[in-house]
């Protein structure tokens, strides 16, 4: 991240980019943020004024003021009047925390605001079958193309698999192409035997029959309780009825315990996920979800070859973004990551695409960490010295879901005993070797650990620098090398009040 500092001597070191959504007509692409009007406590909107100087482009006449709106909500249509009338342009749901720990540790912010905007021949619809606690919620999303799509996925390792998951595969197994999803929430479809499996089946069977298309183009993904099995009759009705829907209305449709909807979106890519408990995806072929849509082309291949192409960027891009995250350590029954392309747009090296879906999804795999259930705390730990590859990653996240280690994040402990205790402990477990003596441990790049003894710090600073922030970072050197980034949450009373009080 680079760092730099304005006249007015505020650090640049916090550079966002995040999902905007428009109250004036005409808003598409990327905007420059110039300030931003908190409304996410849900006070009332009248006779605010912008009082943030936070913001890199405060001054530049092109920039515009959004929103920030509590998750889940949306202003009606008297707020938006108030806020088109304060020179508002869009609300959003990702900026006040992060500028507001900019504003702690006095630094300037550069930021980004994004319209989604869904790739060539998509198209989204949501509706709400009463699958939730709040009947009124959206709980059914669906994506269709006007063309057959190329499919890449990445399904759950877990032995106990839902029946999406298993008729997914069957599909992505015949190398035939896709032309739809649908995605519930509120119910995950799993354990629930041949009725689990038949009404499956015949959400594919009336998602082909609105759109004209076959069973074996349809893709499912469920997500919610597990042993239950779903309002078939209800659903089938609302899937006849379900109108257009935009970005937000199909993140909002995929969300469980979810506090945020999570969109994120590069150039060619617009990437929509869900999650934030039972999340230690492992997936080789997440509850977690996400969908990658696009409408490039790859140069260089075609027809199969193209397929294949896709199939090994999305692996590449998992592990490097959702197979490398953990918030408790359970992988669920659910997972799955899937990438569509209509083929209908521009073609692209697969170099520059590789590297935009690696993005997408990092992006995505930090938001499902930051909504982790009771998260107060995004923890990035890098190892160097084992390489870059499956087991280091391996190592890490055991470091990371250390509980001992979580508490010490979340209570702003600098505790390096606990942080090298677990990385003895995962090393052990995994069969390495290493020379401890040359281990040495950074958090938040202050050097805590170094020839298997602590360093002078100063304690009360660093405690104070991890108040400050929403990211804790920290590093290991076993030797020079390679390295390897993780992602994961703090362990907070409210993860074990919200799992305590979770039935199924």
């Amino acid at each position: 991240m680079r760092t730099t500092r304005t006249a007015n001597d505020k650090i640049i070191k916090v550079k966002l980019k995040i999902a905007i959504y428009p109250i004036v007509e005409g808003m598409s692409g990327d905007y420059q943020i110039a300030d931003h009007i908190n409304l996410s406590s849900k006070a009332p909107a009248l006779g605010f004024n912008p009082i943030t100087d936070l913001y890199k482009d405060k001054n530049n006449p092109d920039a515009i003021i959004v929103a920030c709106l509590k998750a889940g909500t949306r202003p009606n249509e008297e707020e938006i009047k108030v806020l088109q009338a304060n020179g508002v342009k869009a609300y959003c749901y990702d900026l006040a925390e992060p500028v507001l720990y900019a504003a702690a540790r006095n630094e300037t912010v550069e930021a980004i605001g994004f319209v989604p905007k869904l790739p060539e021949a998509f198209e989204f619809y949501a509706t709400s079958s009463g699958m939730k606690a709040d009947s009124s919620k959206l709980d059914l999303a669906i994506a269709v193309s006007k063309v057959p799509c190329y499919y890449a996925a990445s399904f759950t390792n877990n032995k106990v698999r839902a029946a999406c998951v298993e008729n997914n595969l069957a599909i992505y197994n015949s190398g035939k192409a896709v032309r739809a999803l649908i995605a519930n929430s509120g119910n995950a479809n799993a354990c629930t035997g041949t009725q689990g499996d038949l009404n499956d089946q015949k959400l594919r069977q009336a998602i082909a029959s609105r759109f004209n298309i076959e069973p074996s183009e349809v893709l499912t993904a469920s997500t919610g309780k597990i042993g239950v099995q779903l309002e078939i009759e209800q659903m089938l009705t609302r899937i006849k009825e379900a109108p257009q829907a935009q970005a937000l209305d199909f993140a909002e449709a995929i969300l469980t315990t979810d506090l945020v909807s999570k969109v994120y979106q590069s150039k060619n890519i617009l990437g929509i996920s869900k999650g934030s408990g039972m999340i230690h995806p492992n997936m080789k072929q997440a509850t977690m979800l996400a969908f990658l849509f696009t409408d490039c082309k790859l140069k260089a291949f075609a027809g199969d070859e193209m397929q294949a192409k896709f199939r090994d960027c999305l692996q590449q891009a998992i592990e490097l973004s959702f197979n490398s995250i953990s918030v408790d350590g359970d992988t669920s029954t659910n997972d799955m990551v899937i990438l569509v392309s209509s083929g209908q747009g521009p073609e692209i090296e697969a170099e520059s695409f590789q590297d935009q879906l690696n993005q997408v999804c990092t992006e995505l795999a930090k938001k499902i960490v930051l909504d982790g259930e009771g998260t107060t705390k995004l923890v990035e730990l890098e190892l160097e010295g084992l390489g870059n590859n499956e087991l280091a990653r391996k190592v890490a996240r055991q470091v990371l879901n250390s509980a001992l280690v979580k508490t010490a994040i979340f209570g702003n402990d600098p505790n390096w005993g606990r942080l090298v205790a677990a990385l003895g402990q995962a090393l052990a477990e995994h069969g390495l070797d290493a020379d401890l003596n040359q281990v040495s441990l950074e958090l938040l790049r202050q050097k805590l650990y170094q020839d298997a003894m602590p360093t002078e710090f100063d304690r009360d600073k660093l405690i104070a620098a991890m108040k400050q922030n929403k990211t804790i970072s920290i590093k290991f050197k076993l030797a020079e090398g390679e390295s390897v980034k993780v992602w994961s949450s703090d362990l907070s009373y409210d993860y074990v009040r919200i799992n305590a009080e979770y039935f199924t």
